[in-house]
This record gives C-alpha cells, structure tokens and sequence, in this order.
C-alpha cells in the first residue's frame, strides 16, 4: 500500500470513527515529508503542502497542508473554489465566516467546514496559529483567492 492508499484509508476512517481517528490522520499526514511550499495568500501566512490525493473518478483531489498564521496577525479575506476543514495544532486561532459570528477555536479543535466561495478571514493570537487543513477541490484551481 503506497502513503497515499494509507493516508485516504486512514482518512475514510475518520469519517466513520470520529475524533480518534483524526488523531491518526494527522499523525499518518505530518510523517510525510513535505511536497512542495506554495505562495502564502498574503504576508502574514505560510501554506507548506504535506500531500496531494485524487479523487478515484472525479476531476477533485484532497489536498493535506500545514498552514502557519504569524502572531498578532490575520489573512486577507478570501476565499477557496472547494470545502476546507482545519485541525488547530497549536496557537491562538479564530475564524470570522461572512455570515457568522467570530469563532475561536481551541488547539486540539477542529475549526468547521468553510463552504467552497464563502468570503472568510483567520485570526492569530500572540501566540501565531499552526493548523493542518484539508482542501477538497476542483484539479487545477487555486487552493485559495482574494474575495471580491
């Protein structure tokens, strides 16, 4: 079984299992030696790419990356062309979704779905924020874009 079949085994898994096996995913995902950096969306955010997996049958792929918010320090409100689930690995981390009110999310937490299109901005704290985010998106978008 290659690190991919075991990181997409591990990660059906968690849909079924729940909270501990998102606990395996993260440990299966942050084994894997880093693929590729990509440019950060603005000054204050650092995206590293762990892993890249299609979807067996569809024009999506599930992409695992690690992103790190500077302390005291915010991304520019964007947006992503799929779904995103964040895993706060540690840090002071909040999350405003246009719509919703602010939420501040605990490390060890997940930090919800962000709807594909739906202008949203992330929040550090003194403290900066590392999270391990899953990208569900279309092959060839951007994992993310400026809102308009």
């Amino acid at each position: 079984m290659t690190s991919s079949e075991a990181c997409l085994e591990v990660d059906m898994q968690h849909s079924m299992a729940g909270r501990g096996a998102a606990t395996a995913v993260l440990i299966s995902i942050l084994s894997v030696s880093e693929v590729a950096a990509v440019p950060p969306p603005d000054e204050t955010t650092k995206r590293t790419i762990l892993q890249t997996i299609d979807v067996p049958g569809s024009s999506y792929q599930v992409v695992y990356a690690r992103v790190e918010i500077a302390p005291n320090s915010h991304t520019a409100l964007h947006t992503h062309p799929g779904t995103v689930v964040g895993y706060l690995l540690e840090g002071d981390y909040s999350i405003h979704i246009e719509g919703r009110a602010p939420l501040t999310i605990a490390a060890g937490s997940i930090t919800g779905v962000v709807p594909a299109g739906v202008p949203h901005e992330e929040i550090a704290g003194a403290r900066g924020a590392k999270l391990l985010v899953v990208f569900t998106v279309e092959k060839g978008k951007p994992l993310s874009s400026p809102a308009k």
